[in-house]
């Protein structure tokens, strides 16, 4: 993992490298997903493991960009399902419009 020596107040931009930005253009473009459908969504811009997808969740989620739903399916098997939030959707837009190739 990379380290990356931001200030304080402003750490939540090292969170941002391309498996990030894959992983905000895919859920901008499926709407909601779980980790796999995530994955597969974002495979469109960048080829990642379903762990690295997991891991780029985790932080969009721990700053605000993202939110995740847990729902039971059975007993014991609890799927998570992300979507954008309002910040995460901005972002994303912004994203689409300032990448090339992006649409």
């Amino acid at each position: 993992m990379r380290i990356y020596r931001v200030k304080d107040p402003y750490k939540g931009i090292a969170i941002f490298d391309p498996y990030t930005i894959a992983v905000i253009l895919a859920l901008k473009e499926k709407g909601e997903g779980n980790i796999g459908d995530i994955n597969r969504a974002a495979s469109k811009y960048a080829e990642m493991q379903p762990a690295t997808t997991t891991r780029k969740l985790d932080a969009l989620y721990k700053y605000g960009i993202v939110d995740m739903k847990q729902i039971e399916r059975a007993k014991g098997w609890i799927e998570k399902r992300f979507t954008l939030t309002e910040k995460g959707k901005l972002l994303a837009e912004a994203l689409t419009k300032s990448l090339p190739g992006v649409e």
